[in-house]
């Protein structure tokens, strides 16, 4: 009897035991999750990113057709703001965000107004319809009245196109109408959207690659989708994360927006085997092409490569531009926000599609990557410096890594394992979004540039953040040469292939003053704007900033250093 009583007890610690297990694993969601499931604060949840099981490489090319004004035409019954959200996408709630401003453009409201924004541009009686989003988060530069203006930044969904592969158009059963007043004074126009730089964005693809004809037959609908995107260039890493994160969200408002005269959302997430990306643009490929796939199974194509007229219809959706993303916006400008579900959503998304884990490892070590510029901003002296910072602070462990030189998810790696990201104002600074947390981003700024883009990025992330400026390059202060086949030094030791890119993150067009971005001088080619022009700062006031940024990560983590 005791035998018996003693095994039916240790059964009962087994059972406890694995019951207490189950519940870790189920409640903190950090095993078996897909691309998916996004946030570690998050429970496990419905797959939403499946990895894609193709990467195919194409080509492309454009042409140019305008829309004219639409003519006056009925109403269409369906203008209304949509019923409420179909899918909570539970993914972005991260943290409240209390301010409106905060709210409003770096929170889940931001994707809610937009859905909220929605109008059909189709008359009543077309056979089909083109729906577009609206979002009203950035003032314009001119005053009516009293009253400041804001910019509208739109997202379209064209349903059951028909693609000519002669004209290199698709064609949308939809006679196009005038909206009524009081739907014109909350959304623009057909013929009135905003245009963005680069001749990206929905007007340009309307104008370009959508002819908007009542006399289009439409079948049985379809659930295929092609998503037609005009990239602004193909390998700075601010501009074309933006564009991917833009189009990531565009797709999250179609999941949460219930089409009208249905129960049933624009996109849902069975929907991403079904859905393709097409390249309209004739840009090169870039590192970052594999992560137009996040949304979308079918192979990603160029619109020039499509010979033959496509057999089905597709659902056509224009993305929201990445010149409208809200943290492209008043960045000259100090905002208090310190958080951001959409930022840090759209970070854990690109880790598991590249499958790198969400919570890196604990290491002892302070780890500094300095980003080491190739092509323009470059930091005179960073050799001579950096050798001074190591002997300065013997247990900081330094590499200087020229990203241009790695594969994007080689990029994520390094500054996964990175505590302090250190770099020339410029577009490198843009991986902050895949530092672990509690970070420290230090941004070397060039003389009398006061842009606050990756002060505010540096906030939303929850990462520590210091400056300083630097003086512009005088004559008689040239700095070193570098060896132009190094990739990175990693503490002290200099990693080469012969063949390191010029400075990454160029656009291939003339870059506006106002972008944080990267130029595209060569080294021999210096100008006094701050854009192209080299960077000076004196080696003690390095080392000052540093050892400030340093002492933030002493007693974090496994790590235990005394201040003095």
């Amino acid at each position: 009897m005791a035998v018996l009583l003693k095994r039916l007890k240790r059964r009962q610690v087994i059972l406890i035991t694995t019951a207490t297990l189950l519940f870790i694993l189920l409640t903190t969601g950090t095993l078996f999750r897909s691309p998916a499931h996004i946030t570690y604060r998050l429970p496990v949840q419905e797959a939403l990113l499946p990895l894609p099981e193709h990467k195919p490489k194409h080509n492309g090319t454009h042409d140019q057709v305008v829309l004219g004004r639409p003519p006056e035409h009925d109403v269409r019954p369906s203008d209304t703001p949509p019923a409420p959200t179909l899918d909570a996408l539970p993914e972005y709630n991260i943290h409240p965000q209390d301010p409106v401003y905060c709210a409003s453009r770096f929170g889940l409201k931001y994707l809610e107004n937009l859905r909220d924004q929605s109008v059909g541009y189709c008359t009543a009686d077309s056979p089909a319809n083109l729906t577009c989003f609206h979002s009203q988060t950035a003032p314009l530069d001119l005053e009516s009245g009293n009253r400041r203006l804001s910019r509208t930044d739109t997202m379209c969904f064209g349903r059951s196109a028909h693609f000519n592969a002669t004209a290199q158009k698709f064609s949308v059963g939809c006679d196009s109408r005038v909206l009524r007043d009081s739907e014109a004074k909350r959304v623009p126009q057909l013929d009135q959207f905003t245009g963005y730089w680069y001749g990206t964005g929905p007007r340009a693809v309307l104008n370009e690659r959508v002819v908007l004809d009542p006399s289009v037959t439409v079948g049985e609908p379809t659930r295929n989708f092609t998503i037609l995107v005009k990239r602004e260039g193909s390998h700075n890493p601010w501009h074309s994360l933006m564009e991917i994160w833009s189009m990531t969200m565009t797709l999250d408002v179609l999941r949460m927006a219930k089409e009208h005269g249905t129960n049933a959302p624009f996109y849902s997430l069975s929907d991403v085997d079904n859905t393709q990306v097409m390249i309209l643009d004739n840009y090169d490929e870039g590192p970052y092409f594999d992560l137009w796939s996040l949304f979308a199974k079918r192979p990603t194509v160029r619109a020039r490569n499509i010979t033959t007229a496509l057999t089905t219809s597709e659902n056509i959706i224009i993305p929201l531009p990445g010149a409208s993303n809200p943290v492209w916006q008043g960045d000259w400008d100090i905002h208090t926000c310190d958080g951001s579900p959409l930022l840090t959503t759209f970070s854990q998304r690109i880790l598991s599609f590249y499958d790198l884990a969400t919570n890196p490892t604990p290491h002892p070590d302070i780890v500094l990557t300095f980003i080491d510029r190739r092509s323009t901003r470059l930091l005179l002296d960073q050799t001579s410096h950096l050798a001074a910072l190591r002997a300065h602070i013997p247990h900081l462990k330094v590499q200087s890594i020229d990203f241009a030189a790695l594969s994007f998810a080689e990029q994520i790696e390094v500054v996964r394992g990175t505590d302090i990201l250190v770099g020339v104002h410029g577009a490198g600074l843009t991986h902050a979004m895949f530092l672990p947390e509690s970070a420290v981003v230090v941004e070397i700024l060039p003389e009398g540039l006061e842009h606050k883009g990756f002060r505010n990025f540096a906030a939303l992330l929850g990462h520590a953040y210091f400056s300083a400026h630097g003086v512009k390059a005088r004559d008689g202060r040239d700095g070193e040469a570098r060896d132009e086949g190094s990739v990175g030094v990693v503490d002290g030791k200099t990693r080469t292939d012969g063949s390191a890119k010029a400075g990454g993150g160029e656009l291939e067009e003339n870059t506006p003053v106002f972008v944080p971005g990267t130029g595209t001088a060569t080294l021999g080619e210096r100008t006094s704007d701050w854009q192209e022009g080299d960077v000076f700062l004196e080696k003690e006031r390095f080392l000052e900033l540093i050892d400030v940024a340093v002492k933030v990560m002493y007693n974090k983590g496994l790590r235990n250093y005394d201040v003095n």
